[in-house]
């Protein structure tokens, strides 16, 4: 949510031009600042020029980069902008965020795109492995068939001889073809198991992360 003209303007200045102030004496460029704050410098001039506002989660944000309460930030009461310990902890903190955990999340969210991308190859795969080997299955059986309309006294038993001389183009392409399916099948459960495996190592790494995250936010707070 985006804050009105109520909030927006307090004590004869706006809020852009509160935001502009605490950055500078927070001694951020507005480069800094934007980056920090995880939002474009663009998009922080526009703030301080009141061209646009923040949302809620952003100016908790700014003020906590500009080492300034949120109350001063959004109405002009309480303390006025000046450079603290905790505007410094939260500086390092913010750079924590932005080069180390932030990039570590969006590589995690990558590879587990690619990965999921991959298992919907391999299903395709598998699919193809078991029609292919269920076409063979069918194509043998119609060779038994084939043979036994001859005898119709008794069904026989085909050896594989029998198969091939009744046609051995049929015979050889469906037997291939089988094997193939097989080794697809095969194949494809053992990366999709790999890829499991995978994935849980992922959410392990994100879990232990967010406990860091976490626990450097307490230290901060204290």
């Amino acid at each position: 949510m985006a804050f009105g003209e109520s909030s927006a303007q307090h004590g004869g200045i706006t809020l852009g031009s509160r935001i502009s102030q605490a950055r500078k004496r927070a001694g951020l460029s507005r480069e800094a600042a934007a980056s920090r704050a995880g939002v474009t410098s663009e998009t922080l001039a526009e703030w301080e020029s009141d061209r646009s506002e923040p949302r809620a989660n952003k100016l908790l944000t700014l003020a906590g980069v500009m080492g300034v309460s949120p109350a001063w930030l959004i109405s002009g009461n309480g303390e006025t902008p000046k450079q603290t310990e905790t505007s410094s902890e939260w500086l390092e903190f913010s750079e924590l965020r932005e080069f180390v955990i932030e990039p570590s999340i969006m590589d995690a969210g990558q590879k587990l795109k690619e990965w999921h991308g991959e298992g919907y190859r391999y299903a395709r795969f598998m699919v193809l492995g078991l029609h292919i080997l269920l076409g063979s299955l069918a194509g043998i059986f119609s060779i038994y068939l084939y043979r036994a309309s001859y005898q119709m006294s008794e069904l026989p038993t085909i050896s594989v001889p029998d198969a091939v001389a009744a046609s051995p183009v049929l015979f050889w392409a469906t037997l291939s073809a089988g094997i193939l399916g097989v080794v697809l099948w095969t194949a494809m459960t053992r990366q999709k198991s790999a890829n499991v495996f995978r994935i849980a190592s992922l959410k392990l790494e994100l879990a232990e992360m967010a406990l860091r995250s976490d626990q450097r936010t307490r230290a901060l707070d204290q």
